[in-house]
């Protein structure tokens, strides 16, 4: 069970989070209004997968667990090792849900990244859905497929897309083999250096969907990063409730300052920024209690 203070305290405010205290379950697509229409309504199955799916590392837990600290954290941060291309199966999951926007217009892709966005509460702004899309998406989206096997798929994908001619802000992600070797270059080993580098800032000034960063949130918990194109800063936030939450939601700086004033979880926001500097909220964290089921225990990518 997650803190319940962090839940009762910062949170309470929250839609979801009274619908929880009122039902004593999380919404669902039968009832009224449906699931889908309260933001963040995905991000307790994420958190939840977090706490089963041995390829994520429970960073869920290690993230609460600093929210809950005063003191700068000296563990070594839960390793996520990132596959060097995309698992089959689950790339081809992906674009299906895609595809099932694909009557809706030409921008299918961007609608559901709005709405994944929307579920995992980092963005204020409803989807811009028929219902009976956002249920046929509620029904078929497994998001603990991108868990099991973690990489950037929707930047994988969007680059497939945009390859086909329209790229007007000129997204090409960097192969993920050269993004771990820069990595490694850069940090070395997190599970054999001789020196912690949790501390350090890394701000990435063209992050595009945050693949540079995914790779060194084995190394920090101090990410940033920004990009002139908001499609993919906001996949970037995506991928950041994905598999590491101080990237989507940023733990505040007091706990890396050596204070002893208390820590107000529920003010921080993302760390990306589009170059035009306008601010793209990701807006609250929403942690709710829950009971896991039993542990998965699939690894192999096929």
């Amino acid at each position: 069970m997650l803190n319940p203070m962090i839940n009762a305290t910062a949170f309470s405010d929250a839609p979801l989070v009274a619908f929880y205290r009122s039902n004593h379950r999380f919404p669902r697509l039968t009832d009224d209004p449906p699931a889908y229409t309260y933001r963040g309504w995905l991000l307790p199955y994420v958190i939840m997968a977090h706490a089963v799916i041995p390829e994520t590392a429970n960073r869920w837990d290690y993230y609460f667990k600093l929210c809950d600290t005063t003191t700068p954290p000296i563990d070594p941060i839960p390793q996520i090792q990132f596959l060097d291309i995309p698992h089959g199966p689950t790339a081809k999951a992906v674009n299906h849900w895609v595809e099932i926007l694909e009557t809706q217009g030409w921008n299918a892709f961007g609608e559901f990244i709005d709405w994944l966005a929307y579920g995992l509460a980092v963005s204020k702004t409803q989807p811009r859905l028929p219902d009976v899309n956002q249920a046929r998406l509620y029904r078929e989206v497994q998001i603990h497929q991108l868990l099991q096997f973690p990489y950037d798929y929707l930047g994988e994908l969007l680059c497939e897309r945009r390859s086909r001619g329209h790229n007007p802000t000129q997204f090409y992600p960097t192969p993920a083999t050269v993004v771990s070797f820069m990595t490694q270059m850069l940090y070395g080993d997190p599970t054999t250096s001789e020196k912690l580098r949790t501390l350090d800032k890394i701000c990435d000034p063209c992050c595009g969907t945050g693949r540079m960063l995914l790779y060194a949130s084995n190394h920090s918990l101090r990410l940033y990063g920004m990009d002139i194109d908001a499609l993919v800063v906001k996949i970037a936030c995506i991928n950041g409730v994905l598999y590491a939450p101080w990237m989507a939601f940023p733990l505040p700086e007091q706990l890396f300052s050596q204070s002893d004033q208390p820590i107000n979880v529920s003010t921080t926001t993302h760390a990306f920024a589009i170059h035009d500097h306008q601010s793209f909220t990701a807006g609250d964290q929403l942690p709710f209690p829950f009971h896991s089921p039993q542990p998965n225990r699939r690894r192999k990518a096929a």
